[in-house]
């Protein structure tokens, strides 16, 4: 197998047979640099080294593969960019599920619905990865004129009102919920999100 780490081939023997030991061996002699995995590619295809299917993947002699490590600042920056990038497809998403619902169009808007809510379980679990890899409270943690918790019990709030309208098929409700509650919150967020970034060293 080639292994490659952060553009320069390795030239030792490789005991491991599966991606996942391997991995947790790298990242432990590197863990005192302060470096941690970026990005990881298995004959070009990129590989997410936290799910148990990638980790039992077996390694042969024809692999290539390919291991960025970097500071912990670096993958931040990139968590806060993909969210970033993320509401922008999220917000447009707001807007249309708004429109079928008052449109009477239920069938299509339960659909956008689903997709809504699953998108605001990723973005909060990127936001919660962020908060830990910074060593925040969200207690303390000030994003605005609140705190990361005074938001999260907001959005629990208004969560859990759409589930119960979307129950009651309440559609008004629904979309009104969408509109003038959800979407301002995540409109927000986007301003929000450089504030998670660590303070930079000063020297």
């Amino acid at each position: 197998m080639k292994l490659v780490i952060n553009g320069e081939e390795i030239r030792e023997p490789i005991a491991e047979t599966t991606l996942g030991p391997l991995i947790d061996r790298l990242m432990s002699e590197r863990q005192a640099l302060g470096l941690h995995v970026f990005a990881v590619h298995l004959n070009s295809d990129e590989v997410l080294v936290d799910s148990e299917e990638a980790r039992s993947l077996s390694l042969s002699g024809d692999d290539l593969l390919e291991i960025e490590f970097a500071p912990i600042e670096a993958l931040i920056a990139r968590n806060i960019d993909n969210a970033g990038n993320y509401l922008d497809r999220l917000l447009p998403g707001f807007e249309k599920a708004t429109q079928l619902f008052r449109t009477g169009n239920e069938q299509e808007a339960n659909r956008y619905f689903l997709d809504i809510i699953d998108g605001i379980e990723w973005f909060s679990e990127v936001v919660t990865q962020t908060l830990a890899a910074t060593g925040g409270d969200p207690a303390t943690l000030k994003l605005g004129t609140e705190t990361l918790q005074d938001r999260n019990e907001r959005l629990l709030s208004y969560t859990t009102q759409m589930v119960e309208a979307n129950q009651n098929r309440d559609w008004v409700l629904l979309a009104d919920l969408i509109e003038y509650e959800l979407t301002p919150f995540y409109e927000e967020w986007q301003t929000l999100l450089p504030h998670l970034l660590p303070p930079k060293n000063i020297n």
